[in-house]
């Protein structure tokens, strides 16, 4: 997004810079159209890629509710690319729009108001795409990145962060490999330290489950070797951000500046861990492998989930955007 902004303002500075120098041949025109087409640009080029995620992630959402099971999140992805598809159909329309129908009537004054009009809301439709890409990009690298991370193997807890369990209370692939990971990383800081870490299996109980998840998982340690006395549920939370909360309080119950490490999935090791951050819990993270059927439905999840935890400062940045990119419409309107 930095990235962006800098962009847009060397743009800016080199066309008013020479807009000076040549006031003689340079148009308030050609200063609009060098703000106009670098967004344009930066839409337009990246569409191909774009169109190639939302084929991937509807396909990848087909094989996920085969495998999973039909739920509201796992149709995520497909309900989102049929949402992109009629947003690049509209940013490709508008932009026809501008150059096609309004271009060669720029200076009939007539045809200024509607010309103005039709480049605002491309503005205001480029910016939330340029939005949603800086956010799928920067997902995808932090992403990738956080799940990578190897925590020293020093730990007193280990979080298990829950999400949905199967109707007869065993678990979905993708908790059991949350769980699976944190098991792993239990028995090498064992065979390394000597050091045994206690679980925290942490989520509540939905409307549609039979028990706690933290439950569910505690039944499944057990079933894996894990001492009884090494795990200590947490059965109340209903988001990330309270399985960390009250995760965090049954620890400073037994052990004041304890050293923890969350286990969830790859794809959300990020997320999760900002959201500690931002709760004050010191914490690092690991993530389980995910089937390749999750990666695109699951980066849409932490896009919404980013933008759900920060909407303020989302609808702050697609509003400066807007207006970075609206701006040579409205000067261009005043000229």
């Amino acid at each position: 997004m930095l990235l962006f902004f800098v962009m847009m303002l060397f743009l800016w500075a080199s066309a008013s810079a020479y807009s000076f120098r040549e006031f003689h041949t340079f148009s308030s025109q050609q200063i609009y159209y060098v703000n106009q087409e670098f967004t344009t640009f930066l839409t337009l080029g990246t569409l191909p890629l774009m169109i190639i995620f939302v084929i991937s992630m509807t396909v990848s959402n087909i094989v996920l509710i085969k495998k999973e099971g039909f739920r509201p999140s796992n149709s995520l992805g497909i309900i989102t690319g049929v949402a992109m598809f009629i947003g690049i159909a509209v940013i490709i329309f508008l932009y026809w729009l501008k150059h096609e129908k309004f271009s060669a009537s720029l200076f009939d004054s007539s045809q200024q108001k509607y010309f103005v009009i039709v480049s605002v809301i491309y503005s205001v439709v480029t910016a939330l795409y340029v939005l949603f890409v800086i956010l799928l990009t920067s997902s995808i690298i932090y992403g990738i990145y956080a799940s990578k991370y190897t925590p020293k193997y020093d730990k007193d807890y280990i979080i298990i962060l829950g999400c949905k369990i199967k109707d007869d209370g065993t678990l979905y692939p993708l908790i059991r490999g949350r769980v699976d990971r944190a098991i792993e990383f239990y028995e090498t800081q064992l065979k390394k330290t000597g050091k045994a870490a206690c679980f925290v299996p942490s989520g509540g109980q939905g409307s549609d489950e039979v028990m706690p998840e933290g439950e569910a998982m505690k039944n499944y340690l057990l079933s894996k070797g894990i001492p009884p006395e090494n795990i200590m549920a947490e059965t109340k939370s209903a988001t990330t951000r309270e399985n960390m909360r009250f995760s965090k309080e049954l620890i400073d119950a037994q052990k004041e500046n304890a050293s923890i490490v969350f286990s969830t999935t790859s794809y959300h090791v990020f997320r999760s861990g900002a959201i500690a951050y931002s709760n004050g819990i010191n914490i690092d993270g690991i993530g389980s492998k995910t089937k390749w059927y999750f990666w695109p439905n699951a980066f849409l999840r932490e896009v919404a989930g980013i933008f759900v935890s920060h909407p303020k400062k989302q609808l702050l940045i697609v509003l400066l955007i807007a207006l970075s990119v609206g701006l040579g419409s409205f000067l261009y309107s005043l000229v």
